[in-house]
């Protein structure tokens, strides 16, 4: 039996989270380190076909039920916690409360609080605060991912001693075989001398496209390059709302007005990695208006790009920060850094140095619980 559990999403669909705790499982694999993942947003197509999945990996349809069946039979002494649910925190605080398991909760993204309003009156805004209050409150341990995240946790009484940061970058399994580009965009990045790079979902977030992407669309009317391209790589567009998907149909509808079609490529993914993008790219940016340690940002890194990001959060040493929705600042940052890779090109080789040394901290922090 798996000593640890780690509660999560795994993929597809490929985002920040179901990739971290795909290669973060591998990595514990590769280490013979016992484990089980229970991914509870896995595309219904595994349902009836488990024949493509690993068999450590337990496919939840029915989050509610799993958590009171769970509850009442634990199979594991330690569980990582990735799932940011009212609900999630609630059940595993109370897991470890009365049954003794060991709970590491996992925080990947500031935006837990900041989606509630402050010193609201409304009993679900409250409800839901509690809830989050007391999963922090009795966890073991806390994976952060930034360093902007501790003081907020520090708030609620709990000590350094008790948290870690992490960064959720894990890096991929570089190679020929999985580098290889459907044909779309291997098509639109070979009619392209630069590639600019963007990645994220249809959302909102206080009002505004949290990804960005209609900001990348302003970025592209405004530079003037023939020999510039732009791919965005979108998941998750099966699952929008009526308010997502009317945004989404005139984001399209412009690159039909405006003649973009040869500048801009709109990929929705569904079961692929987005770092084969970044690997034939130059310029990655993640224009986002609230967000955690994204993995995007440090793989785009490990490859070498210029890697440009909203000033919303704590970002990586490397980083080329601009303001905020500032569009005229964003351009400024993007013409330096193709006039940077126009004159100096890009530096390919990844930084091996980073190795795995993240997984291996958290692989480190299971085995000192468990001692």
């Amino acid at each position: 039996m798996a000593e640890v559990g780690i509660v999560g999403s795994y993929p597809p669909p490929y985002g920040g989270v179901s990739v971290y705790i795909k290669r973060l499982s591998d990595f514990l694999r590769m280490n013979n380190y016992d484990h089980t993942c229970y991914a509870h947003n896995l595309d219904n197509k595994y349902s009836s076909n488990k024949s493509g999945l690993k068999e450590n990996i337990i496919i939840i349809n029915c989050s509610k039920k799993w958590l009171v069946k769970y509850f009442f039979s634990p199979h594991e002494k330690l569980i990582h916690l990735n799932k940011i649910t009212p609900i999630h925190f609630f059940t595993f605080g109370m897991l470890r409360k009365i049954r003794g398991k060991k709970l590491i909760i996992n925080r990947h993204g500031e935006h837990i609080y900041a989606e509630l309003p402050k010193n609201s009156n409304n009993w679900k805004d409250r409800l839901k605060i509690a809830c989050y209050n007391y999963g922090f409150r009795s966890a073991d341990h806390i994976i952060i991912v930034n360093e902007k995240m501790r003081s907020e946790l520090n708030q609620l009484g709990i000590s350094n001693r008790l948290i870690s940061c992490i960064p959720a970058f894990i890096p991929p399994s570089v190679s020929v075989e999985n580098s290889i580009l459907k044909k779309p965009v291997e098509d639109f990045i070979r009619k392209h001398k630069y590639i600019l790079c963007s990645n994220g979902s249809i959302r909102f977030f206080k009002g505004q496209d949290l990804y960005g992407i209609d900001l990348m669309f302003d970025l592209i009317e405004r530079i003037d390059d023939q020999d510039l391209g732009l791919v965005i790589y979108l998941r998750g567009t099966n699952k929008m709302t009526p308010q997502e998907r009317r945004h989404y149909q005139l984001l399209i509808e412009r690159v039909n007005d405006l003649g973009l079609k040869e500048k801009i490529l709109l990929y929705e993914s569904y079961d692929e990695e987005f770092w084969p993008i970044l690997a034939r790219s130059h310029i990655f940016v993640r224009p986002t208006n609230t967000d955690g340690d994204a993995v995007s940002v440090r793989e785009a890194l490990f490859f070498g790009l210029r890697t440009i990001c909203s000033d919303v959060t704590y970002r990586p040493e490397g980083v080329i920060l601009f303001k905020n929705r500032d569009i005229e600042d964003l351009k400024e940052k993007v013409i330096d850094a193709l006039d940077h890779v126009k004159k100096k090109g890009i530096k390919k080789t990844q930084d091996n140095d980073l190795s795995f040394s993240n997984a291996q901290q958290i692989m480190e922090l299971y085995k000192r619980l468990l001692q």
